[in-house]
């Protein structure tokens, strides 16, 4: 009976060493063992697996999840301090649920220098890699994306020169593995999109990426270009609890199934939708297998109809854009000529109507091909575009209700005139008593004129005291200048509430 034992714990060993060596053989198991290159689920998204250590896992995104810039402004930055690291481990760290994130291990990542020598490029010799780091998430480095991504390491790698001698790519047999893709609904655009690295490009505001077609570029881009994509890595604790992602094919009818391009012997001259290759077994299998019915499980066929649907909505929009342009202009503008009024605030200023008209502008004149988006990105335009158009009539409203209101307060230009020569009086009389004394301004204080015209500001304060006043509190005592007041009057109204609306978020 031990004997027995003995063997079966034996068998049950060799089958669960086997299911980590070969992926396909292991995705026919029952074993719950994460292995490297599975495919696993976490969060909303898809990730394989990198390495497994102590029972965690370094996992990638399948995908390209998202186009951002690896920092928001051209300078020389390091992985320590851009953009995107505070993004990963902000924003995107945080989208996660607070039992998912329990599970983010922080990593200590090593950040070393490019090790590539650009001197006969006019570029650097070993940009810096900058401080090591801690991160829940973060993005592969030269170093990784070598060591993951292939199997004889530097031995392997290749230089050759891309576009010109000012940049550097590395191929080394393996970019088959290292391409990916963002999903753009439309396969006819289903091609591999380049995806950032941490490490530094030959210039210290550069950093490095993979290629579309999956080579390595050392030389990298620069920091502020915003067409490169963003696989985040992140290590797992107890990855064996992670469920395995499987893509299952949703239609019934799929030629692509039918015919098994995807099996293991794919029929005589059958055609892999994705590397194109006719009549030979496609070289990437699973990798293919996922990312045609992913497409097919987010790509929706746009009908006439929800283009109709959609086209409305659009039309809305602008509409509502231009009928508020109309009251930006209405609201810019200080006078009534039909009524011959002159309003004593303005609504809202030059500045800041130009401001919006620019924004009003991109957002008319965008063009949306609706026809290259998945079902997600269809709906999200949609409800970007109503929502968007509730909050043009909201402010709308509250603008014509702020011009309403200034005009039912508006003078006339007679008295916004005599207003004026009231003003100028006042300062013309205010800054005589600021000059040296003299006998007519002793003359104009005996004989009471000031006392009429400035009332009780100085009725306890004697001559010689007020002759002796310098300017500043002559200023204080008689308040603020009227011609300045006067033409303060203009000040815009509403030019804070639009700038937070439009410009808050921006």
């Amino acid at each position: 009976m031990k004997q027995i034992i003995e063997v079966i714990l034996s068998l049950t060993m060799m089958v669960s060493l086997t299911a980590c060596i070969s992926n396909e053989s292991f995705r026919n198991s029952s074993f719950n063992n994460v292995c490297v290159g599975d495919y696993v689920e976490f969060g909303d998204y898809n990730w394989q697996v990198l390495d497994v250590k102590n029972g965690n896992a370094l996992i990638i995104s399948e995908r390209i999840l998202e186009y951002r810039p690896y920092h928001n402004k051209a300078e020389d930055i390091t992985w320590k301090d851009c953009d995107l690291r505070t993004y990963l481990n902000t924003v995107f760290y945080e989208s996660f649920s607070e039992e998912e994130r329990s599970k983010i291990m922080l990593t200590k990542n090593e950040n070393p220098d490019n090790p590539w020598d650009f001197t006969e490029q006019n570029g650097n010799a070993f940009s810096e890699g900058g401080e090591n780091t801690e991160d829940y998430i973060f993005l592969l480095s030269l170093d990784e994306v070598i060591k993951y991504y292939s199997e004889d390491g530097e031995n392997s790698m290749l230089f050759e020169p891309q576009l010109g001698a000012s940049e550097v790519k590395l191929s080394d047999g393996y970019e088959d593995r290292r391409v990916a893709y963002y999903l753009s609904g439309n396969l006819s655009m289903l091609r591999g999109n380049a995806w950032f690295l941490r490490s530094p490009g030959m210039y210290q505001d550069a950093a490095s990426y993979v290629g579309g077609k999956g080579s390595i570029a050392v030389c990298g881009t620069w920091v502020e270009e915003t067409d490169y994509g963003v696989r985040p890595a992140m290590w797992i604790k107890n990855a064996n609890s992670l469920p395995k992602s499987s893509v299952t094919c949703c239609d019934v009818n799929c030629t692509v199934c039918k015919k098994g391009v995807y099996s293991d012997t794919p029929e005589v001259g059958s055609t892999c939708v994705i590397c194109g290759y006719v009549g030979v077994e496609c070289t990437n299998k699973v990798a293919h297998n996922r990312l045609y019915h992913d497409w097919m499980y987010n790509y929706i066929t746009i009908s006439d109809e929800m283009l109709e649907e959609v086209y409305l909505i659009e039309d809305e929009f602008k509409r509502e854009w231009f009928s508020l342009f109309e009251l930006l202009c209405d609201g810019e503008s200080s006078t009534d000529s039909e009524s011959g009024k002159l309003r004593v605030s303005q609504i809202i200023s030059h500045q800041e109507s130009e401001k919006i008209k620019a924004l009003m502008l991109e957002e008319t004149s965008a063009i949306r091909n609706y026809k290259g988006m998945t079902s997600v990105q269809f709906n999200e335009a949609k409800a970007y575009l109503r929502s968007r158009t509730e909050l043009l009539r909201e402010v709308e409203d509250v603008l014509q209700q702020a011009i309403n209101k200034a005009n039912s307060s508006a003078i006339t230009f007679d008295e916004k005139m005599i207003g004026l020569f009231n003003s100028i009086f006042y300062e013309t009389v205010r800054t005589a008593t600021k000059e040296a004394a003299a006998d007519s301004n002793r003359l104009l204080w005996d004989s009471g004129y000031y006392h009429a015209l400035f009332g009780d500001r100085i009725a306890n304060i004697a001559y010689t005291e007020f002759e002796q006043m310098l300017e500043n509190e002559i200023d204080e005592l008689f308040g603020s200048n009227k011609v300045r007041a006067w033409a303060d009057d203009g000040e815009a109204m509403l030019d804070g509430y639009l700038e937070a609306v439009f410009f808050s978020e921006k």
